[in-house]
């Protein structure tokens, strides 16, 4: 095995890069070890730890939000099950908890407002910040606690930076703080899937419900022809690849795709030159 290769991105808006197979670091970039806010890949982080709930029964996919939070019974999110939450079809009509959260003292009491008569795929913070309270209440300790205990922290991951909700709650929408490597190291743990149930991880990584693009969704993860991924809004990426291969970016490339073209067209090819992957 060659050293680590060191890069230096030249592609405009790359913060910050891993590449692991395995245990084994490829290349990175000599900042890779800084924390960067990874926004919504806390979604992915949430799912991972809502399949350990499940493998121990505290939790299932039929699970309703009004058996575990005070939903009156006559709205309609009572009856909204936590695989619709992780699938992004739940029913809201709008998006709820991006930016109009900061203005917000009860998030429970936003996603009430809404009447939930739409239909299909609708990306939303209000289905994560949704399945992390129920993820919290299953566990009986605040989720980000649990995270840490069950899954970054055998990871070999440190404290973490995260977001919090006006009750005191783990946000399970966004708030995340991690650095690249750890980024690479947590895609590591899933591709491995020594942690999680072969049969969540095979569901959570592949395409429920179709969006409507050439990208689909599983459960809180990104999936498309060539891998799975975790995605934050302005660039963050995670890329698992078949065969244990796992590229982390964080950049701020925030048109969609930009960060894929970069990792496509400039990353592999670097790759290649330096390993047979």
């Amino acid at each position: 095995m060659s050293a680590v290769l060191t890069l230096h991105p030249q592609h405009e808006g790359v913060l910050s890069v891993c590449v692991m197979k395995g245990e084994v670091c490829l290349a990175r970039t000599e900042n890779a070890g800084e924390d960067f806010p990874q926004y919504s890949i806390t979604k992915s982080l949430v799912s991972l730890g809502i399949g350990m709930l499940c493998a121990e029964g505290k939790l299932s996919l039929e699970t309703t939000v009004g058996q575990l939070l005070p939903v009156p019974v006559s709205h309609p999110l009572f009856k909204v099950t936590l695989e619709a939450l992780l699938t992004m079809q739940a029913g809201f009509t709008r998006e709820l908890l991006f930016a109009d959260r900061r203005e917000a003292s009860d998030y429970l009491a936003v996603c009430l407002d809404d009447p939930l008569t739409g239909s299909g795929f609708l990306y939303n913070n209000a289905c994560a910040y949704l399945a992390g309270a129920m993820a919290e209440q299953a566990a009986g300790e605040r989720f980000d606690l649990f995270l840490q205990k069950r899954i970054l922290t055998p990871c070999g991951i440190g404290a973490c930076g995260f977001e919090y909700t006006p009750d005191g709650g783990m946000f399970g929408a966004s708030g995340l703080v991690l650095s690249t490597q750890d980024l690479a190291g947590l895609g590591i743990a899933v591709q491995e899937g020594v942690l999680w149930e072969d049969s969540w991880l095979h569901r959570a990584l592949s395409c429920q419900v179709s969006t409507g693009t050439h990208r689909d969704y599983g459960y809180f993860f990104w999936t498309d022809a060539a891998c799975s991924f975790m995605s934050g809004k302005w660039g963050q990426k995670c890329y698992l690849y078949p065969g244990g291969l796992v590229i982390a970016v964080n950049s701020e490339m925030k048109a969609a795709d930009t960060v894929r073209t970069y990792v496509d067209g400039t990353l592999f090819p670097l790759l290649e030159e330096y390993y047979d992957i």
